[in-house]
């Protein structure tokens, strides 16, 4: 998965390895440095070895926050420790001014072994443990606190134990076995995460696996090197101090590549997208709008040219019915003239469901002529109007007002007589039925409403309500067709209203919507 990379990686640990063999094939102290020399350069390198340490710290420490990763924990913990012990190693190299005791000789090999130690189990424990696992704050705290306790420990050993001077080096004898042996250690442990990041990368791994792959190679080197010279200015010293340096700078690339550049690219990526996204996205809303007015069109015309296809054939079977009711009228049985009585009320009930239909496909074909429009005095019009239609009834109707809305006064008019006209026919059976028609105020929005107490419905059925053609009482108990609050319903919503009903069986039915107010 990481193949490119891992090419790259490859040849720059050949690289190394090549100039690691070029050393060795070279006649001994041919690259080493004047003493004098040998100390600024020394001192130069472990300075950058310092600063690489402190900003992997750094980049760690305030990271953790977002990352919350315990690898990102222990390398940043760790890294302060190394930082600290490098210090100390660089003030007790040969040629330095005394701190606490000589400089020189075995003093300053503890500290530095220690801080490569660390390292080393350091990228072993990222290679083995899942990057992403997480870590909480005090697990953080801990990891540090362990940091320094470690640095400032074998740094008190380095200063102030004279013993470990000669357990590391010998002057004009070299490294001793358990320094050799030491960094073998060291090796083993460079080598095997090596080996672990190298199968982590066979898989899409979520921190950059093949800059920690290439540390450990060349930090392998390096600790190679630190088993080959026979003092502090040969070349094999030079070769390790420079090898190290450039493994901390992979491990610092790979911390600031995936904690402080990934995430910003990842960002800047997903920005992209999202505008990629809107723009499509609005193309398609543009192309999808134009389907679907497309489509409604088509389906407002079919349903117009059905509703008059329909007209004709009903005609000429109301006309050949009247017809024969005339003229066999003599012949026929009762049986036959209630048949064929049958027969034309069902053709005048199917011409007034034509009728309807023809009137729902208007309302939605029709234009909007926008203006105010006072709903009080359109309510109160249509009780007026039912009133004068059935005088013998008694309905208390209380119209409140004014109820001044912006909306088309012919399609609100319509919606208005069918919801007074339908509270008007199911308070039929009440000894004395009232309506009341007014505004309640509901946050940020008017709401209108229409009650009445009615026969009411069952809510379980209220998805039927506003659908055409669907009826929750039958037509022997309250005649209708079932399309008046099918256009209810799409007048208010092409007003960018909303309709909904609350009822109760016996108790009545509340109609409320919205619609928008008059401008003041």
């Amino acid at each position: 998965m990481h193949h490119a990379q891992l090419r790259r990686a490859w040849l720059l640990i050949g690289g190394c390895t090549a100039v690691f063999l070029a050393f060795m094939l070279l006649p001994g102290d041919q690259v080493g440095l004047p003493p004098s020399l040998n100390v600024a350069v020394h001192t130069l390198l472990e300075t950058m070895s310092i600063i690489v340490s402190v900003l992997v710290f750094s980049i760690g420490w305030h990271t953790f926050s977002r990352e919350r990763s315990s690898s990102v924990a222990l390398m940043c913990s760790v890294f302060l420790a190394v930082a600290v012990l490098d210090f100390v190693h660089v003030l007790s190299f040969q040629g330095m001014p005394e701190l606490i005791t000589p400089s020189g000789g075995g003093k300053a090999i503890p500290s530095f072994l220690a801080a490569r130690l660390l390292v080393g189990l350091a990228l072993l424990a990222i290679a083995l443990l899942p990057w992403e696992r997480p870590a909480t704050p005090a697990a953080r705290y801990w990891l540090f606190a362990a940091g320094v306790l470690i640095a400032l420990s074998v740094s008190y050993l380095s200063l102030f134990t004279p013993v470990l001077k000669d357990l590391m080096f010998v002057r004009g004898v070299g490294l001793t076995p358990l320094k050799v042996a030491t960094e073998y250690v060291v090796v083993g442990l460079n080598l095997a995460a090596a080996a672990g990041f190298l199968i982590r990368a066979r898989h899409p791994q979520p921190f950059p696996v093949v800059d920690l792959f290439t540390a450990a190679c060349v930090a392998a080197l390096s600790e190679l090197c630190f088993t080959l010279y026979a003092s502090t200015t040969d070349e094999f010293n030079l070769l390790g101090h420079l090898f190290k340096v450039y493994a901390y700078l992979l491990i610092y690339r790979a911390l600031y590549v995936n904690l402080v550049t990934m995430p910003y690219s990842r960002l800047a990526k997903a920005r992209d997208e999202i505008l990629r996204l809107n723009a499509t996205l609005e193309q398609r809303v543009v192309e999808r709008t134009k389907q679907l007015e497309a489509a409604n069109r088509e389906l407002e015309q079919f349903s117009w040219s059905v509703a008059h296809d329909l007209r004709s054939p009903l005609s000429v079977i109301a006309n050949y019915n009247t017809a024969f009711l005339r003229g066999a009228q003599s012949r026929m049985t009762v049986d036959d003239r209630e048949a064929l009585l049958r027969i034309d009320a069902n053709v005048v009930r199917m011409k007034e469901m034509i009728d309807a239909l023809l009137g729902l496909a208007q309302v939605s074909r029709s234009e909007l002529k926008v203006e105010e429009v006072d709903l009080a005095y359109v309510s109160a019009q249509i009780a007026q109007e039912l009133r004068q239609t059935s005088p013998d009834r008694k309905v208390d109707i209380d119209v409140q007002g004014p109820m001044r809305v912006c909306g088309d006064r012919r399609l609100l008019t319509i919606a208005m007589d069918n919801l007074i006209g339908n509270a008007w026919k199911f308070t039929s059976e009440r000894d004395c039925a009232l309506i009341a028609i007014g505004k309640e105020d509901s946050g940020d929005e008017a709401v209108f409403f229409v009650k009445d107490n009615g026969v009411g419905f069952d809510m379980a059925e209220a998805d039927k309500l506003f659908a055409a053609f669907q009826r929750l009482h039958t037509s022997a108990e309250f005649a209708g067709h079932g399309i008046g609050l099918a256009n209810v319903r799409k007048i208010i919503v092409r007003h960018g209203g909303r309709i909904w009903a609350d009822s109760e069986p016996g108790r009545g039915t509340v109609f409320r919507f919205t619609l928008p107010a008059a401008r003041n």
